[in-house]
Formats: structure tokens, sequence, C-alpha cells
């Protein structure tokens, strides 16, 4: 008989998941929130207030209880006259 994979319950942008992959790829985790591949960053709390990017096509070993960060690479659409030039630090 195989065994069957254990669920675990990771946290994705603060909302609790549970995900029975155990070396999930960062397709997969952005995936949980409906954002393509192709325009995904995924990033995995590192414990020390850091964040750590993953590669989107690179399985990696993941533990209950992680946090990932999933945000766009871009935006579409919207109107012009609402985005503001931001200054990072002078």
């Amino acid at each position: 008989m195989p065994l069957k994979e254990a669920a675990c319950e990771i946290f994705v942008n603060r909302r609790r998941l549970i995900i029975a992959t155990p070396s999930p790829t960062g397709a997969q985790i952005a995936a949980l929130l409906g954002v393509p591949a192709d325009n995904a960053v995924v990033e995995r709390e590192d414990g020390e207030g850091g964040l750590e990017m993953l590669a989107i096509d690179q399985p990696f070993n993941i533990a209950p209880g992680q946090s990932f960060l999933v945000t766009r690479q871009f935006i579409m659409g919207g109107h012009s006259g609402c985005f503001r030039q931001a200054s990072w630090g002078a």
C-alpha cells in the first residue's frame, strides 16, 4: 500500500490553507490564491522578519505553520489617473 501524503497547514498572505504536497513549487503556492505563475512573486518568511524569494518552477520543502507572501509582478488595467510615482528612500 502506498503511503498517503500528510496535509500541511501553511499561511499564504495571512490566510490559513491546507496543502497536501510536502514539496510544492512557487507556482503551486501562487495557484492557491489564483495568481498565474507567469505573474507571481512568491516569498517565504525566514523567521527573522525577512523574506526569501522562491523559484516559481522549483520544488522546496515546507513545514507546518510557515508563512508565504504571494504578490503580482504587474497589474493590468486601471485608470492612469490613479497612479502616482513612488519615491523609495531618497
